[in-house]
């Protein structure tokens, strides 16, 4: 049983693409919406698993292999076991990895579920994630905060301070190339060393889970405000259309989750 209730919401979206390649798990439902929609808010009191997946685009079938992602941890979340990178590696690599038109197919995943803890005013979360699929942690006192790190060449480059992060410098693409993501291929390891991190939230904290289609166009900076008596589908609808005013040019998914 949870120690807060949470309420969940998801949107998706799809930008200048023939298909939909993100994935969303949020009431042990994996949904893959090719227009855009919001689901409905969803109470949670007793457990919480919910997770995006972002089909890597020049794959063979990312649009399978975020699906393929997200069934997994579904999987293992209904078994009431601990959650393993490495078995939904096998587990995409038994949907996908055998077949020559969908071998090598690619996904990253952000994904957030609930730990059991003694702390009565709060909750303690596990946030794991493969690739440059994000998590954000909202704290009224403090506002957004990015928990997770993307796996990607510029990401490593300005962890190893060889480079020096400028919001001002537009990168060229082959930085934003992936160092680790979950790949259809018996032989890959990309995974190894990976694991997730954990996290405390408290009564008004949201945690908001997003493929890049969200933060590429636009930065937590520019994120609705949020206050006690913010609607959640109301505040989904301004970051999309936000996000659309600017030319959305990629898929997107966002799950949040706000605590009380």
């Amino acid at each position: 049983m949870l120690n807060l209730m949470a309420e969940v919401i998801a949107i998706s979206w799809r930008g200048n693409t023939t298909r939909q390649e993100d994935a969303i798990l949020i009431d042990n439902k994996v949904l893959q919406y090719f227009d855009s929609r919001i689901t409905p808010v969803y109470r949670q009191t007793q457990t919480l698993c919910v997770a995006v997946s972002d089909g890597v685009r020049h794959s063979p079938v990312p649009h399978k292999a975020s699906k393929a992602v997200l069934n997994s941890v579904l999987k293992q979340n209904l078994a009431g076991r601990r959650l393993w990178l490495s078995t939904i590696q096998t587990d995409l690599c038994q949907a996908l990895a055998d077949h020559p038109n969908s071998y090598g197919s690619s996904a990253t995943l952000a994904l957030v579920e609930a730990v059991v803890s003694d702390q009565s005013n709060q909750q303690q979360l596990c946030v794991t994630h493969v690739g440059d699929s994000r998590v954000y942690h909202y704290q009224p006192e403090s506002g957004w905060q990015q928990l997770t790190e993307d796996h990607t060449t510029l990401a490593a480059l300005l962890q190893d301070h060889q480079m020096v992060a400028d919001q001002t410098i537009e990168y060229a693409s082959m930085y934003a190339a992936l160092n680790h993501c979950l790949v259809a291929d018996w032989a890959d390891n990309n995974v190894d060393g990976l694991c997730g991190q954990l996290a405390d939230v408290q009564a008004g904290d949201w945690i908001l889970l997003c493929s890049d289609g969200l933060y590429d166009i636009l930065g937590h900076q520019c994120w609705p405000e949020i206050n006690p008596a913010t609607d959640l589908a109301d505040w989904l609808k301004q970051i999309h259309d936000a996000v659309h005013r600017k030319g959305a040019y990629d898929n997107g998914s966002v799950v949040v989750i706000r605590w009380s």
